[in-house]
């Protein structure tokens, strides 16, 4: 190894140290701050965030508001998105032909960068129609859809699926807190992976049941069992090594899993047709809690209440 590193600084090699924030580059007794460039440069976040409680009418519900408010305070206050780069349609607000409109205007090609990211927030009823193929296709529930109209007033998921293929943006990632939404679904197929990443079109949902499974309303925090496990992966959960990148997969699995123990729900997770691979990235506050040989043995009684903590706490096995 010393022969190496000779030969190295013999070529004009420097050596640079981190500090979890920086690199340094030490030369003597003078330390020169290198600054990292960001792995994917012109990335610029969107979103578009729907809760529907007050249905014209179908059954109301009670969370699905506050869920989409929820939603959208977590991506502006913890994953860095401009306010003014969200669009929310509550209640009223949340009409189909808004709800296309936005998605087909506000983020066209002509507005949002094909560096650009596009999360999909969406909480109200779902519905099932069987084809005369005798095939089932699942819709999501506008505020204005009228129950006896479902194929021409719902949104059917095949149709979401066409405008996720025509948006200009390299991720979307539509999370759909809906009845029977699993129906859209069919499996498909550290730095280095955000180079990678960036170059791959990602087309990703998320949804809070299968295509057979009715999705609970009712859960903790005021919000539904999904919705609320939704914002503790948004909130870092999901993050389990603390790199700070936080992956659409890495999301769903964590919800996925947490839901199916707490509920007879079970969230499903695909690629949607267009995708390459590629996988949506939340850029979260980077953990601060690393090792260095300043570290110390936590105390017993600390280790006890961890031990505790864990065997109380709703992922443990």
């Amino acid at each position: 190894m010393p022969i190496v590193l000779d030969r190295l600084k013999s070529e004009g090699y420097q050596f640079a140290g981190w500090d979890d924030t920086q690199f340094s580059v030490r030369k003597g007794a003078v330390t020169e701050t290198v600054k990292t460039e960001p792995a994917v440069v012109g990335t610029r976040n969107w979103a578009v965030v729907i809760g529907i409680n007050d249905y014209a009418k179908w059954p109301r519900l009670q969370y699905a508001a506050a869920d989409a408010n929820s939603v959208r305070e977590a991506l502006i206050d913890k994953l860095g998105f401009a306010a003014d780069h969200i669009v929310r349609l509550v209640d009223k607000e949340a009409t189909r032909a808004n709800i296309l409109k936005t998605l087909d205007t506000k983020m066209s090609r002509q507005a949002i960068g094909d560096a650009d990211q596009i999360f999909v927030f969406f909480a109200g009823h779902g519905a099932t129609r069987q084809l005369a193929s005798g095939r089932s296709l699942g819709y999501i529930i506008p505020v204005d859809a009228d129950p006896r109209q479902t194929a021409t007033e719902a949104i059917a998921i095949t149709e979401i699926k066409n405008i996720a293929e025509s948006l200009g943006a390299r991720h979307v990632f539509f999370v759909m807190d809906a009845c029977n939404s699993g129906l859209g679904l069919a499996r498909g197929g550290a730095d280095r992976f955000l180079l990678d990443n960036a170059r791959r079109v990602g087309r990703q949902m998320l949804t809070a049941g299968g295509a057979d499974q009715m999705v609970a309303d009712g859960g903790p925090g005021g919000h539904s069992v999904f919705t609320w496990t939704l914002l503790q992966a948004l909130d870092g959960k999901a993050d389990p090594n603390g790199d700070g990148i936080l992956t659409a997969t890495e999301i769903a699995a964590y919800v996925a899993s947490l839901v199916s123990k707490i509920s007879l729900q079970t969230p499903a997770f695909c690629n949607l047709p267009g995708s390459e691979g590629g996988d949506f990235v939340f850029a979260t506050a980077k953990a601060k809690e690393y090792l260095t040989e300043a570290s110390t043995q936590l105390p017993a009684d600390a280790l006890a209440l961890n031990a505790q903590w864990k065997r109380a706490g709703p992922t443990s096995n």
